[in-house]
């Protein structure tokens, strides 16, 4: 995990702040928020990371409904809202688009980090967490995983409608064939249209079997 994280972060050399991660902070520990806004300061952080603080869940919330965020860092203890159910109504509301990681100084009582996971947290750091750099390192992970998901349900939906667009095709192409040859419905299908057919068909498994 440490390597891949290592070499994630190598290959995400953000020199713009227009390429840089929009990252969602929810944390209401005001010592806390200034150290992140201090770190949003200097130059590593600032041409990496582009940040928005929220101190409550229903902040954060209405945040998360006006801006397309590709991280969120999430204290689980909050001024209105506690443990999994911060957990819960900010995984419930972004519905996997967005990689929620939880940021906490301990697990409520009877929650373990295996719940953290199965409430759909992408990963979980425990303060004081680690140097800016490494905290770093794990946003830009996430965020290209976030990344390349995003790329490949875009890849997926455009292969589905190419796909219905070319079933509608070769309906209307077998129709003509048929009509032209004076073949009746139950007739063979030439050798051609089968083809095709085949063609579409493996372009068809791509698109449903994702």
């Amino acid at each position: 995990m440490q390597n891949l994280i290592q070499s994630e972060a190598q290959s995400l050399r953000i020199m713009t702040p227009e390429d840089a991660c929009l990252l969602l902070v929810v944390e209401d520990d005001s010592i806390v928020r200034d150290l992140f806004s201090m770190w949003q300061e200097t130059g590593r952080w600032r041409l990496s990371v582009r940040m928005q603080l929220a101190n409550s869940c229903e902040e954060a919330l209405r945040l998360l409904a006006t801006t397309t965020f590709e991280v969120v860092l999430l204290d689980l203890t909050l001024g209105d809202s506690h443990g999994l159910q911060t957990l819960d109504r900010i995984t419930d509301f972004v519905k996997d688009r967005i990689p929620v990681i939880v940021f906490t100084g301990a697990l409520p009582p009877g929650v373990s980090e295996d719940d953290i996971f199965s409430h759909h947290a992408a990963d979980i750091i425990f303060k004081p967490g680690p140097g800016i750099d490494e905290l770093m390192r794990l946003i830009h992970y996430a965020a290209s995983r976030h990344r390349i998901r995003v790329q490949y349900l875009n890849m997926i939906e455009s292969l589905s409608t190419e796909y219905e667009a070319a079933k509608a095709e070769i309906s209307k192409l077998k129709t003509v064939c048929e009509s032209c040859n004076g073949l009746a419905e139950s007739t063979v299908p030439t050798p051609g249209i089968l083809r095709l057919e085949r063609i579409i068909g493996r372009i068809g498994k791509l698109a449903v079997g994702s």
